[in-house]
């Protein structure tokens, strides 16, 4: 109000200007007095609306900002409530499948429990009539032995769990027929055939019996003319045998190969623990495997 727009101004003139939002107040000092400058009332108006459009503009954005939020939001609910729906329904499927294979194996067991069951009673059916048929065929065989040897089919009948054929003579063919009634024994425990005149003929038949007997504990074949055919039957029935624990072979023409083969017998069998073979062919190299 003072001074006007094209007044000079002193070196010691300064401006402090003031800014209350859009409203600038300038200050001018001349000398002593300041001089107040107040803009112009259009200048104010477009500051104002400036202000007002801006404020327009940042909630038009704000509301879009909320719509695509909003939106958002709506689609990842959908798509939650659609994966929630999707694995109920895999769920009650996948229990189902569940159920159905649980009913089929229970009647898979089923059907197995009662294969197994009539397995059973087909196999205990054939033991019965194994049993019967070794029956039948020890009873057949005793019959020929009577009609071979008669006496030593009574010693036969007569022994309990001890049988002594020593020093008797037992030709071929009865010890083959004795042999053959070894195979179904149960409750002969000794016997003793030395000094029989056996040959390997009737050892190997004896030897092929002790592959099934389960009830012989000491068997004696010494003084015989067994040779290495006899001795290698007999050690492959050892290698099976879990009965016999006494074995005498001594006396007999046993060589080195039915030696050796007795040797390799002995690394498994795991019961026999006499087993004689003095008096024999044996020489250095089988030794030497038994020792």
């Amino acid at each position: 109000a003072g001074a006007g727009a094209g007044a000079a101004y002193t070196p010691t003139q300064y401006n402090i200007i003031i800014h209350t939002h859009a409203l600038a107040l300038h200050f001018t000092r001349m000398g002593d007095q300041p001089v107040i400058h107040y803009p112009s009332y259009d200048n104010l108006r477009r500051q104002i609306a400036q202000l007002q459009n801006e404020k327009a503009d940042f909630q038009k954005g704000l509301e879009e900002t909320r719509a695509e939020l909003d939106k958002a939001l709506e689609g990842y609910a959908a798509a939650l409530t659609k994966l929630r729906e999707e694995t109920q329904v895999e769920l009650a499927t996948a229990r189902e499948k569940h159920a159905a294979e649980m009913k089929e194996l229970d009647a898979s067991s089923e059907k197995t429990r009662a294969e197994l069951a009539r397995a059973r009673e087909d196999l205990s059916k054939e033991h019965q009539q194994v049993a019967a048929l070794s029956v039948r065929l020890s009873n057949a065989e005793l019959f020929r032995l009577e009609v071979v040897r008669p006496s030593i089919a009574e010693a036969w009948k007569a022994a309990g769990d001890t049988l002594d054929l020593g020093n008797k003579d037992c030709d071929a063919l009865a010890c083959v027929i004795l042999a053959r009634m070894l195979e179904t024994n149960t409750t002969l425990k000794n016997l003793k055939l030395n000094v029989s005149q056996l040959g390997d003929e009737t050892g190997k038949a004896l030897a092929a019996a002790l592959k099934t007997n389960k009830m012989l504990t000491s068997l004696d074949l010494s003084s015989n003319k067994l040779g290495d055919e006899t001795g290698k039957a007999l050690a492959e029935a050892l290698k099976s045998n879990e009965t016999l624990t006494s074995l005498d072979l001594s006396g007999n023409q046993l060589g080195e190969e039915a030696g050796k083969a007795l040797a390799e017998a002995l690394k498994t069998n795991k019961t026999l623990t006499s087993l004689r073979l003095c008096y024999n062919q044996l020489g250095d190299e089988a030794g030497k495997a038994l020792a």
